[in-house]
């Protein structure tokens, strides 16, 4: 299955080691922006396509003449705002749905919120059809012409099938969408375009069909699009567990996505609607003309470039979905946090085009002068309008995802109709600002849209909703056990452990780079490996296990996994955080790291008093950050969550301590000074050696850079100590990793420490063996150097 957004759930590896280095990745995640490009352009291609499929029908029936073209446009247009914007705010239940659905793994109801969600469309596409068979009477009612309005029905008439076609089109997408499945999109939705193309021509020209016949080509092509979507999500094997067929149980989940469902589509049409009444009120004002046009190009324009932005709303709506229905706040706003940015990028990149080429724009539109000029006095409010939109468009998928649509709709009514139509009419009427005032009442309707939304945005608790089916899942709950509960001791395991430690200290104790190698003497206290409580304990869900057989233990056995489902969420919910602090303290680990490889002969001090300063910057504000998370909890349980920060900032620490003493940093001293960070009326965290020896592993590659740099700048005395400490450690670590229980990633590590040690060696070999290569470019007047008094050639 096609997983470019879906969540990772994990313990979180080493992915924080090498991110954060240059301040444009501080600014914008690049590799969570690319992914949602990479989302974001085949939705919005997908989209065009389908989009293109009624437009082509109206440009064929618009060549018939006059009254098919004015009959054409207006029965889109009525299609549009009662049918199709319709259809879509429907199926936006389902990227709430399918999408946190899938993110917690609940893969078999995707299939049942489908079917659900086809089957409301399929009643509302009903109702809407017989709006539809009524046109003719309803725009006659509106004051539109009665010979066009009579040819707009006809038209509507036949494209009735195209309607429920779409709304199952639209499920299946978003249905997809949620599963991050997007690039087949393109060709799935390119297809049917392409065979529009020959129906539409061969119903309207070579056939009696005539006007009728554009509708009917359409509704063929709507039918054709969903067959396609359907044969490739039941023959695709890649949706084997999301789609298991037809089932009478999805008629259970209407209602609950009907409670999600209505208010999207509310969410949408109330949008669409809001620009609708814009060009009625234009017709009204004088020079209607003009100003009609003025205002129909802008509307036009602004939706170009929504389209644009609607693919950012469908990838963030996926991403949040995702990551809530994971259990993984935190990665949701992250999301909408890099989203927002690229949003920013892609209004900023359309400003600047409709700045600096709204005449030729304006161009296609039309070719009057009068037009023309009334569309460039409308461009500074149509740029201010487009950047507020293009943020408005995220945060509505951000409420999307997380299935706020009822608040949202709430938020788009009062928004555009009590504040931005009110101000629309006044600004336009009372104060005669015309067209401009109709557009500033517009952009103060936004504008309070998105205030609206970034107040539920940070006021609302971002949690999944209530899924179905989750007690069928097998999701693991820590064997049940809440935090508190004794546990049996593994007094083996613990033996073993504490023999291992011992061992260490045996050996590394022989590597005579330095004296003080004793630190492993003082082996600190493991935590013993927790186990699931005896038979004889009497924990809460062995005691409801017991009484079970009773009608009365329903509501304890409801509280017991209530309580374990609070455990595992507080637990999850730390790992997120112990999982940042652990990429922070990579990422500054790193920065001493770099810094320590500035050393030179003349620079020495300076360079090691500045890695110092920054190393005790990672110890005081991010390592104490680590503490306090973990202090005084079961923090073996989120070793992985953190090991990968602790591995670096040991590597960091040994690194340095080599470069300004020549002598290893041993693993009481970097305890001894987390001790003071640590909270005095309980346990110290304490490194543990496991941590310390993937650290000291790391460090060797470092030394091979460090060495290599030292050999090109003449210090071969220097590269050749590196090389010997670099050989102690790795002679004395192949003694420790075979008495480890589980050496996987201190083997893998072994592997690259030899290479390290062989690159060293055939460095400072060929320096020493073949010198008279080296020796004219490697001339130094130091004395300590034996290329004492060699001259440096002249290049």
């Amino acid at each position: 299955m096609e997983t470019s957004l879906n969540v990772e759930i994990g313990d979180g590896c080493r992915e924080g080691r090498s991110k954060g280095n240059y301040w444009w990745e501080r600014v914008l995640d690049f590799g969570e922006a690319k992914t949602q490009v990479l989302f974001a352009v085949p939705m919005v291609l997908s989209n065009v396509f389908y989009f293109s499929l009624t437009m082509v029908s109206v440009m064929f029936a618009g060549h018939l003449g006059e009254l098919e073209l004015a009959a054409s446009t207006l029965a889109h247009s009525w299609a549009g705002v009662t049918g199709f914007a319709f259809m879509t705010g429907l199926s936006g239940a389902l990227e709430t749905l399918c999408g946190q659905g899938f993110g917690a793994k609940l893969y078999r109801m995707l299939g049942i919120y489908l079917q659900a969600s086809c089957i409301i469309s399929f009643l509302f596409s009903v109702i809407t059809s017989i709006i539809w068979l009524y046109t003719e009477p309803i725009l006659v009612l509106l004051h539109q012409d009665p010979e066009i309005s009579k040819t707009a029905a006809l038209y509507l008439k036949y494209l009735i099938p195209g309607l429920f076609a779409y709304g199952f089109v639209q499920n299946i997408l978003r249905f997809l969408q949620t599963q991050s499945i997007v690039t087949p999109l393109v060709l799935l939705s390119v297809i049917p375009l392409g065979i529009h193309f020959g129906i539409v021509y061969a119903l309207v020209n070579k056939t009696s069909l005539g006007f009728k016949g554009a509708p009917l080509a359409a509704s063929i092509s709507l039918w054709i699009s969903f067959l396609l979507l359907v044969m490739y999500v039941v023959f695709a094997k890649k949706f084997e567990s999301t789609w298991q067929g037809l089932s009478f149980e999805s008629f259970h989940y209407i209602l609950r996505n009907l409670k999600l469902a209505l208010p999207s589509a509310a969410m949408v049409c109330l949008e669409f609607w809001a620009f609708e009444i814009l060009i009625i009120l234009a017709g009204l004002m004088p020079n209607s003309k003009i100003t009609t046009s003025a205002m129909a190009m802008c509307i036009n324009t602004q939706s170009i470039a929504y389209m644009f932005i609607c693919g950012l709303g469908a990838a963030v709506s996926t991403r949040v979905s995702n990551e809530l229905g994971a259990g993984n706040p935190d990665r949701a706003k992250h999301a909408m946090a890099v989203t927002l940015k690229l949003s920013i990028l892609v209004a900023f990149a359309l400003v600047l085009t409709l700045a600096f080429g709204h005449d030729i724009w304006a161009g296609f539109f039309s070719n009057s002068p009068s037009i023309i000029k009334k569309f460039a006095d409308m461009t500074p409010l149509l740029v201010v309008s487009i950047a507020i939109d293009a943020i408005q468009g995220v945060l509505s998928g951000v409420a999307r995802g997380c299935g706020w649509q009822h608040l949202a709709v709430w938020a788009n009514l009062a928004t555009f109709y009590l504040i931005g139509m009110t101000i629309a009419v006044v600004l336009g009427f009372k104060f005669k600002l015309y067209v401009k005032g109709l557009w500033i009442g517009l952009i103060c309707g936004l504008a309070s849209q998105v205030g609206a939304l970034v107040l539920i945005a940070l006021n609302r608790k971002w949690t999944k909703i209530e899924l179905s089916d989750e007690r069928n899942e097998e999701t693991p709950i820590s064997g049940g056990l809440k935090t508190g509960e004794k546990y049996r001791w593994q007094p083996a395991k613990e033996k073993r452990i504490q023999m291992l430690y011992s061992s260490s200290a045996a050996i590394l104790g022989r590597i005579s780079v330095s004296s003080s190698w004793a630190w492993l003497k003082m082996a600190p206290k493991f935590k013993p490996h927790r186990l699931p409580p005896t038979a004889d304990s009497s924990s809460p869900l062995e005691s409801s296990t017991k009484r079970a057989r009773t009608m009365s233990t329903h509501s304890s056995l409801k509280e017991a996994f209530g309580s374990y489902a609070d455990y595992v969420n507080t637990l999850n919910e730390k790992r997120e955080r112990v999982v940042k602090a652990s990429r922070d303290i990579t990422m500054n680990s790193k920065k001493v790291i770099f810094q320590v490889h500035r050393l030179g002969k003349n620079n020495r001090e300076e360079v090691l008093e500045k890695a110092e300063k920054d190393l005790a910057a990672v110890r005081d504000q991010y390592i104490s950050q680590l503490v306090k998370e973990l202090q005084g909890t079961d923090f073996w349980k989120l070793r992985r969550a953190y090991s990968p920060g602790v591995q670096e900032y040991v590597e960091a620490a040994t690194f340095f301590k080599f470069c300004q003493t020549g002598t290893l940093l041993h693993l009481d001293e970097i305890n001894s000074s987390i001790v003071p960070l640590s909270d005095p009326s309980l346990e110290p965290l304490q490194i543990n050696l496991l941590d310390y020896l993937l650290g000291l592993a790391d460090l060797t590659g470092e030394l091979m850079r460090l060495a290599i740099g030292r050999i090109s700048d003449g210090e071969v005395e220097f590269a050749k100590r590196i090389c010997q400490f670099v050989r102690d450690i790795y002679r004395e670590l192949t003694l420790v990793v075979p008495l480890m229980d589980d050496s996987h990633d201190m083997k893998i590590k072994m592997d690259t420490m030899l290479q390290s040690v062989v690159k060293i060696e055939n460095a400072c070999f060929s320096v020493r063996v073949r010198g008279s290569e080296y020796i004219p470019l490697l001339g130094s007047s130091d004395r300590g150097s034996f290329l004492l008094g060699v001259p440096d050639v002249e290049l």
